[in-house]
């Protein structure tokens, strides 16, 4: 295992040297930040796995209708905000988090995630 004293050398070239005036990161923080990045994508793109293969039940419960094709449709419109709302998301908190702050960014974008659930 790495030791905390390891860093990775990413070159004077690397945004993320002219961002923080050096090439070095801790290899420790430079892990779990990946790990804690594979999580999300992971735990993200499971959900969005278990939507799509409840289609049948989910279109039942939460939008009845006579008509199975307005049924489906109803259902793959709702998976389709919600697939397009990560890079439109992206785009909006990205400049808010450049221009405002991360951490207020950060803030908002889980209070809006979380106060409807």
């Amino acid at each position: 295992m790495a030791s905390a004293e390891q860093t990775l050398d990413l070159g004077k070239a690397s945004t993320w040297s002219s961002m923080r005036g050096s090439g070095d990161i801790p290899l420790r923080k430079l892990i779990k930040a990946l790990l804690a990045i594979s999580l999300g994508t992971i735990i993200e793109w499971y959900d969005f796995t278990i939507y799509t293969q409840l289609s049948k039940t989910l279109g039942k419960v939460f939008f009845p209708s006579h008509d199975p094709a307005m049924q489906a449709l109803s259902f793959w419109g709702v998976f389709f905000v919600g697939y397009i709302s990560r890079p439109a998301g992206a785009v909006l908190f990205g400049h808010l988090g450049d221009t405002r702050g991360r951490s207020r960014c950060l803030l908002i974008s889980v209070l809006v995630m979380g106060i409807p659930t």
